[in-house]
């Protein structure tokens, strides 16, 4: 088993996040805002993928979310 657990939120917002992890006995999943969701595990790089594409569809174009 592993565990994995990528988060981001605004900061001037915190309670506004996009949260995907991965433990017993969810496996994995995400959650926006308090809305958890299953998502069919294939792998690192596209989980991390996953994440950066919930990320911008909640917050909008990445550039600006991470300046």
């Amino acid at each position: 088993g592993f565990k994995l657990s990528f988060i981001a939120f605004r900061n001037d917002e915190p309670t506004r996040k996009v949260l995907l992890d991965c433990h017993p006995p969810k496996g994995p999943h995400y959650h926006i805002d308090e809305a958890e969701f299953s998502f069919e595990w294939s792998g690192l790089e596209d989980a991390e993928k996953l994440f950066w594409q919930l990320v911008e569809n909640e917050f909008g174009v990445l550039e600006e979310v991470l300046e």
